[in-house]
């Protein structure tokens, strides 16, 4: 973050992803299966912390964009009862405009953080193609949602963190709750 709170953050990651499910059928046959994939993701995010006041801490408000790209290799399961399932590459473009209006409290090494925050969030890309024994099936994961929550971080030392995040997301494909928990090291 650079002393006028203007700052930028860019992400670059990896996946291995390995899934099984075991469930059973309309039969009370039980079904199993798994698979494996690889992918990666790109984040650029921006933002700007404006303080209501000018020694740097106690309230404020901070908007925010963020643009990710994730992609998912293709796989194939077999299932334990024939099934086999091709899932296609998947491609997901995530746009997001949020605002956070915080307390930042500031004693030295210790400084702890307490914010709530609502934004706007779109996927522009999403859709999901496979086929269940040659059957070609798909879904669209397209659409847009908000999100909101409150969360709070705290850095105990130069060299420690820790953050708690409840968050909610309702929208045109789904309504999720989330709680988000972390300890971070600095070295």
């Amino acid at each position: 973050m650079q002393t006028d709170g203007l700052y930028a953050d860019a992400l670059l990651k990896y996946s291995h992803m390995k899934n099984s499910f075991n469930v059973y059928d309309s039969s009370a046959q039980r079904v199993s299966g798994n698979a494996s994939t690889d992918g990666f993701s790109a984040s650029l995010e921006a933002g700007k912390r404006f303080y209501l006041n000018t020694s740097r801490s106690g309230f404020y408000i901070e908007p925010q964009a963020q643009l990710t790209y994730s992609y998912q290799d293709k796989t194939t399961v077999m299932a334990s009862n024939g099934l086999r399932i091709d899932l296609d590459s998947f491609n997901s473009t995530l746009g997001r405009a949020s605002a956070l209006i915080g307390y930042n409290l500031d004693e030295g090494s210790k400084r702890v953080n307490i914010y709530v925050k609502t934004g706007y969030v779109g996927e522009f890309a999403g859709n999901l193609s496979y086929s269940l024994n040659g059957s070609n099936e798909g879904h669209s994961n397209r659409g847009d949602w908000w999100n909101n929550g409150v969360g709070m971080s705290a850095q105990i030392n130069s060299q420690h963190n820790i953050y708690l995040d409840l968050e909610s997301s309702t929208g045109s494909k789904f309504n999720q709750r989330q709680v988000n928990a972390g300890y971070r090291l600095t070295f």
